[in-house]
Order: structure tokens, then sequence, then C-alpha cells
């Protein structure tokens, strides 16, 4: 009996220890439990090494939205750590970098929201184009005919404008970038792009597109 109970403690220290962390750091975060928003927090918190602590995510016209979570950090260490954030996420969390201050392009907000998939995060971010004038639903309608024939991998989504990687390439680069350029016509804008450069872009399966 007194060697069982000797067992049964020995057990219940070694849990202790563990949830302290005494056996040593893990290299990978622990992975959260599905619809578990307290975790996901802990995700984007570790990786912004808690210097800057989760909140809400902005919007259009500076609102900011309960819908999701955030936490700034530098546009470049966003772009590094997203493949491990999304790794870290369970079934229904989607993470994308969203908007970047206005007085400081090189801080990006990284968000994570309860998501059917990427194409929603347009909603959340209520992004719009002016020129020519196309809510978010008109967007996501002509992005998802691209992403059926070459499949386009989000990393970017804010008020303004979308990031993505394709997939697959086109057999013609000059025509979808001319598809490109007519969907976002700031893209090749007079001092902001040319169609040469966009075209550059879908070759090198990384394009970005804006609206003023």
């Amino acid at each position: 009996m007194h060697f069982l109970v000797l067992i049964a403690l020995f057990l219940v220290i070694i849990y202790f220890f563990k949830t302290l962390g005494v056996f040593g750091q893990q290299e990978e975060l622990a992975k959260p439990q599905p619809d578990s928003k307290a975790q996901a927090m802990q995700v984007l918190d570790a990786l912004a090494f808690g210097q800057c602590p989760a909140r809400g995510f902005f919007t259009r016209g500076e609102q900011q939205s309960d819908d999701g979570i955030s936490v700034e950090m530098s546009y470049q260490s966003a772009l590094q750590a997203m493949p491990l954030i999304r790794q870290q996420l369970p079934s229904g969390l989607v993470a994308m970098i969203g908007k970047r201050q206005f007085n400081r392009s090189d801080v990006a907000e990284v968000v994570v929201a309860p998501v059917a998939d990427q194409f929603e995060f347009l909603q959340l971010m209520q992004t719009r184009s002016d020129e020519p004038q196309r809510d978010s639903s008109e967007l996501v309608a002509v992005l998802m005919q691209w992403h059926q024939r070459y499949g386009l991998a989000l990393y970017r989504v804010d008020v303004e404008g979308v990031s993505f990687r394709l997939l697959r390439q086109p057999e013609d680069s000059a025509a979808l970038a001319r598809q490109l350029a007519d969907f976002c016509p700031g893209a090749v804008a007079p001092g902001c792009g040319s169609l040469e450069d966009l075209q550059q872009a879908v070759v090198e399966g990384d394009v970005s597109l804006w609206w003023d």
C-alpha cells in the first residue's frame, strides 16, 4: 500500500514539473486544441516574444474587431513566422498578415481568426477596391477564379490589398499579368509599378495587389 502511494506521489510530482517546463523547453510550441482562443493567444504571444500582447485586429477606418486576435511585429518577422504559426494552429483557425501601421509600413499585424477558408479574411478585413468599385464579395469571386486555375495561397490581407503565392504557374504569364492589371489598376499605376513588373511577379509566383 505504501509503495502504491509513493508511485502515485511520484507521478504527481513528474506532472507538476512538466507543466513548469523543468524538463526542458520544446522547440515547437504545443499545438492548441480546436476552438481555443486562449491557446491561439499563447501561440501569438510566444512568437512575439511576449513583447506585444495579443488583442483584436484593425480593419477599415482604424476600427478594432474582436472577431479574431492579433499581435504586431516587423513585416519581415511576420513573413518568416507565418509557416510556424499556421503549423501550430488547429483546424478552424487561420493566420494571416493583416494591416500595416499607417506611419510604419515595416510593422504589421499577424491575425488569427476562426474562418472557413483563407478568402473569408477579405470580409473580416473589409477589403474593397475603389477603382473599379468592388466590395469584398466581388473581390473574392475574382480571386476564386484564379484559385481554381492556379492555386492561390494568401499570406497578407488588409483593407486595401492582398498578397498571395501562385501554387501553379500559368502557361501565359503575360496574359495573367494583364488580367491582374485590369483587376487592380493600382499595381501598374505610374510610380507604383508596370505591367512588366507584374509579369515578373507572376513568374516568381509571388503577387501583391493593392487598391487606394
